[in-house]
């Protein structure tokens, strides 16, 4: 049984009468749990993730999401996520114990990887993690050999359009290969609980690839049913943004599928999960960077080069593994009136691959500026390499006086909490930061 470490808590710093980006500078030039003043560091918003799980569950009621460690694995918001009730999606060793370390129920983990290490079963195994997924037969043999009273879900297939198949090129079988599995399945007398689908993160409109999805997934309870194994669980995947202009239509598309072909009449009982990942982590953190250096090349259309204490051997590698725009904001109002000019921005790394951004309109910076970026926690620190030794090391957590009643009222009846609040009083020094 996993059992909650009753040291560990994490201190949140609460303010009121200002907003998140003023607290950012403020940590600019207080550098408490830095090693160096300039240092880059992260600002967690323990009030944006609180309002970001409200919405997930009000826009999918029938859906209990299983947060994707691997999009931030930062204890303090798992540690939030467990206390508001989400499940969690592992994928590793290193993740299953994390989650065993917070103290998470083992009904309230599943490991979503279908083709797992053996050693990293054994693990699942001694921590009482039985929701587990497959998708051919090595798994499912792999499984009845190492973990005979797992309960599985069948990962299935999904469309997609265009050349490149980031997912089902890899993972999935067929309709046809499923059935097989789910008699082969009942063969072995192995227990397969659900089916599994992962759409993956996109910035278009997805509502075809989920029904389409959703219509493979009722096929095959349909079959289970009339083999004599009715299913019970269903896992939907992630996939799903935030800040996705077309998030409400995709949801909507989803919910009115879900009805159609699994109605709560006739499905009283069925367990439908999710896995969103970028959906908590994206938003809810900030990146202060600081500039470190600067070269002018006039005349050229790019006359100012700025080299920043991050790049993309750090927390920008992420802009690969999950492409986005990216947004910004600096340390005062006084920067943003320099005069502006074509940049360039590189990173600490002394290679040219370490390129921020080829070209980008920015005031005039000097060396010791700070830049703040926007929704930066989807796999920023996650995918950080800390290549040369550089990579930011640094976390503030923060919420406003509102979110922290929002947060109180929320969390699950709990005899401990992770969580100690102090309130944050800016002194004459940290009010003229602001102001400036």
């Amino acid at each position: 049984m996993m059992s909650v470490n009753s040291k560990i808590v994490y201190n949140i710093q609460t303010y009121s009468g200002t907003d998140h980006d003023n607290i950012c500078r403020y940590f600019a030039t207080h550098d408490d749990g830095r090693q160096n003043p300039d240092d880059s560091f992260y600002i967690f918003d323990l009030g944006e993730l609180t309002n970001l799980y409200s919405l997930y569950n009000s826009l999918l009621p029938r859906v209990k999401p299983f947060y994707a460690v691997k999009s931030a694995a930062y204890d303090p918001l798992l540690s939030a996520l467990m206390e508001l009730g989400s499940g969690f999606y592992c994928g590793s060793q290193k993740e299953l114990n994390q989650v065993k370390k917070l103290g998470v129920k083992p009904e309230k983990v599943m490991v979503s990887n279908p083709c797992k290490q053996i050693s990293h079963l054994k693990t699942a195994k001694e921590h009482g993690v039985s929701l587990l997924v497959f998708d051919n037969e090595h798994e499912l043999r792999k499984l009845k050999n190492f973990y005979p009273t797992s309960r599985l879900l069948l990962r299935i297939f999904i469309e997609e359009d265009g050349e490149e198949k980031v997912y089902s090129s890899k993972y999935g079988a067929t309709i046809s290969e499923a059935r097989k599995l789910m008699l082969m399945a009942k063969e072995l007398d192995m227990n397969v609980v659900g089916v599994n689908f992962h759409i993956g993160v996109g910035t278009a409109d997805e509502s075809g690839r989920y029904q389409q999805s959703l219509t493979d997934a009722k096929k095959l309870f349909d079959f289970s049913e009339r083999n004599g194994v009715p299913l019970k669980v269903l896992n939907i995947g992630g996939g799903l943004r935030a800040n996705n202009s077309n998030l409400r239509q995709t949801i909507s598309s989803i919910n009115f599928t879900l009805e159609r072909l699994f109605p709560t009449s006739k499905y009283p009982d069925l367990e439908i999960i999710s896995e969103p990942g970028g959906f908590f982590s994206e938003t809810s953190f900030t990146l202060a960077t600081n500039v470190i250096g600067k070269r002018e090349f006039k005349g050229t259309e790019t006359p100012h080069h700025y080299y920043l204490n991050e790049g993309t051997f750090g927390a920008f590698l992420s802009l690969y593994a999950l492409p986005r725009e990216l947004k910004y904001f600096f340390m005062s109002e006084s920067i943003e009136k320099r005069s502006t000019a074509n940049s360039k921005l590189w990173g600490p790394v002394m290679t040219c691959i370490d390129k921020v951004i080829d070209n980008i309109i920015l005031p005039e910076l000097e060396i010791g500026d700070w830049i703040f970026w926007r929704n930066m926690g989807v796999y920023s620190f996650a995918c950080s390499t800390r290549f040369c030794g550089f990579g930011t090391k640094s976390f503030y957590n923060v919420i406003s006086n509102n979110d922290l009643l929002i947060f109180q009222q929320l969390q699950q009846k709990k005899k401990l909490s992770r969580f100690s609040f102090e309130e944050w009083t800016p002194n004459e020094e940290s009010e003229n930061v602001l102001k400036s």
